[in-house]
């Protein structure tokens, strides 16, 4: 029997997992910038999901004429539609990600 995958990355890759830890801690630290709620418990792929899933929130309000209003230094929208909507820290990421993809559904209706 063949030893399982993961055993032979970090065979090859001693430093594999800090790495991982890394980026799971970047990719958190943009989400939080973005004022995402994380509880701490989320893997690092459903960080990446968030964050994948935020990139495309932010296209969609951009692409319904709408402004990130990240460079006026503001914490909100001048337009609260285009506000990506507030995870509470008992929702799910599954959840979550669910309710921000009917909702940039909703921001594409807009634009059009």
């Amino acid at each position: 029997m063949a030893p399982p995958r993961d055993d032979i990355n970090d065979a090859l890759d001693p430093h594999r997992a800090e790495e991982l830890t890394a980026a799971a801690r970047e990719i958190a630290a943009k989400l939080r910038a973005r004022s995402i709620t994380l509880t701490g418990h989320e893997s690092a792929e459903q960080l990446s999901d968030l964050l994948d899933a935020v990139e495309r929130w932010e296209t969609a309000v951009e692409a319904a004429g709408g402004d990130l209003y990240v460079d006026e230094g503001g914490s909100q929208p001048d337009n609260p539609a285009f506000a990506i909507p507030v995870r509470p820290p008992h929702e799910a990421v599954p959840d979550y990600l669910e309710r921000l993809a009917r909702a940039r559904v909703g921001l594409r209706r807009r634009g059009d």
